[in-house]
């Protein structure tokens, strides 16, 4: 009987030793594969955060760039606006030089309208008026090509004799001189004569294209020297200024 009683015991040591074993066996598996699972999570952590790393970089670098380019734009912009007050100054340097100029100008003409003769510049305006007159609109339209073209009228040599044929049946100038009224900024340093035109109409007054009236019409004249023609002609004309 103890022979049986110690065999148990071995066997019985024997199974208890062998589960200890299954035992630790199975906590060494569980343990490696909870290790490598971790070392997984790690690893996808790991390159989460590499790839969150990266694109960190990659945007502090292209902040890095649009803040650069918006210095460059400031730096260049303030040279742009250094450059416009140095224009702006110079523009303004000029602007009283020129106005010093004309001032001058002026003065000069109004100083020779003292000792000159008006009828010195007339010869294109009292042209002008006999070709109406007489019934001759393409010398008169020829007289008016700048005058015209100086004041953006667009008109045919055709149109230009409907204003006037079978409607103004005389022209003559009843007076001629120097204008010595207001005269705008921008016609200051003309030479502007004032006219006064006698104009006989037909009795026919339906056509009211016709730019003069029955009677005495005033006209401010402005005429300029053409070298190319070596002669003054007809610039603009207004019924004032």
């Amino acid at each position: 009987m103890g022979g049986v009683a110690v065999k148990k015991l071995v066997l019985a040591m024997a199974c208890t030793m062998l589960m200890v074993m299954l035992i630790a066996l199975n906590y060494l598996l569980w343990d490696k594969e909870n290790k490598e699972k971790s070392i997984k999570e790690l690893e996808s952590s790991n390159m989460y955060i590499n790839s969150s790393i990266n694109a960190l970089n990659r945007e502090n670098e292209k902040l890095a760039n649009e803040n650069k380019q918006l210095k460059d734009k400031i730096i260049e912009l303030e040279d742009d606006n250094e450059r416009l007050k140095a224009q702006n100054l110079q523009i303004e340097l000029d602007k009283t030089k020129i106005g010093g100029i004309l001032n001058h100008k002026n003065e000069v003409i109004d100083k020779l309208k003292q000792y000159t003769d008006a009828n010195l510049f007339a010869d294109d305006i009292a042209a002008w008026i006999e070709s109406l007159g007489k019934g001759e609109y393409e010398t008169a339209y020829r007289l008016l090509q700048t005058q015209m073209a100086n004041q953006n009228e667009v008109l045919s040599a055709e149109d230009f004799a409907k204003r006037y044929k079978n409607i103004v049946k005389s022209a003559s100038i009843k007076s001629l001189e120097f204008y010595t009224g207001y005269i705008p900024e921008d016609k200051k340093g003309e030479i502007v004569i004032k006219v006064l035109i006698e104009i006989k109409k037909s009795d026919d007054k339906k056509n009211t294209e016709c730019p003069f009236d029955e009677g005495v019409n005033e006209r401010l004249v402005i005429v300029d020297f053409d070298a190319a023609e070596n002669r003054w002609v007809i610039t603009g004309i207004y019924r004032s200024f």
